[in-house]
């Protein structure tokens, strides 16, 4: 009877380890934490240009390096195969949840080691902040895109949220520059992506997208696009 028992135990143990592969490898996560990877060594690369075009290059890494980590963190949920992992009951929302942290975990990584290696001693404001912020707002578009329309599609989202912030910050400094006045970059704005560090609004709204990407990812899952629908 212990025998059986411990037979059986092993057997359930083999077959959740069996699942827990095929997710990984459906998703490719390994070529996901690979390509998070790089995102770490481009940071790393360009800290030597980073810190002597202060602060226009802090300006640019709170936008583009969420948006990049971001774009990863949603492309990731695509399988070619769907959600097979439907079949195993809690399994599945397991699975979400630990591929989910693992990205989240390394996005976290890299944001604080831009931070660490960016920001010179002598440029003030709160940069790891801004990082933060920025990256929890663009983790949850990129969720709720790859919900709604297909994660192979949701680094739109990021990009398509930061860069217009991005460039009307730029766009508005050129033409307080022409006219002779100073003026700063993060500023009450339309776009939440460029208020100060302290704004209630911004950050409420990085919660929102974030608490809510994550949840209907975890209740939901990304969207599976059929061939047909895909093609046509």
């Amino acid at each position: 009877m212990i025998g059986a028992i411990a037979l059986r135990d092993d057997t359930i143990a083999h077959s959740r380890w069996r699942l827990i592969r095929s997710y990984v490898l459906a998703r490719r996560l390994p070529g996901y934490w690979l390509l998070m990877v790089i995102l770490l060594a481009m940071v790393l690369w360009g800290r030597g240009w980073a810190t002597s075009h202060a602060p226009i290059s802090l300006q640019m890494l709170v936008f583009l390096l969420p948006a990049a980590t971001a774009s990863v963190v949603g492309v990731s949920l695509w399988s070619p195969f769907g959600e097979i992992e439907r079949a195993a009951g809690t399994l599945l929302p397991l699975g979400r949840s630990l591929h989910l942290l693992s990205m989240l975990v390394i996005a976290l990584l890299i944001n604080r080691v831009a931070a660490a290696t960016w920001v010179p001693d002598d440029v003030p404001g709160v940069w790891e902040t801004y990082l933060l912020r920025h990256t929890a707002a663009l983790v949850g578009v990129s969720l709720l895109l790859a919900h709604l329309a297909d994660a192979r599609l949701s680094w739109i989202g990021p990009a398509l949220v930061a860069m217009p912030g991005l460039v009307t910050g730029y766009i508005r400094m050129e033409v307080a520059e022409a006219e002779g006045r100073q003026i700063a970059f993060f500023h009450d704005s339309w776009h939440p992506m460029l208020h100060p560090v302290d704004s209630v609004l911004a950050a409420s709204v990085a919660v929102v997208l974030c608490v809510g990407g994550i949840t209907v990812l975890m209740r939901r899952g990304e969207r599976l696009v059929e061939p047909e629908e895909s093609a046509g």
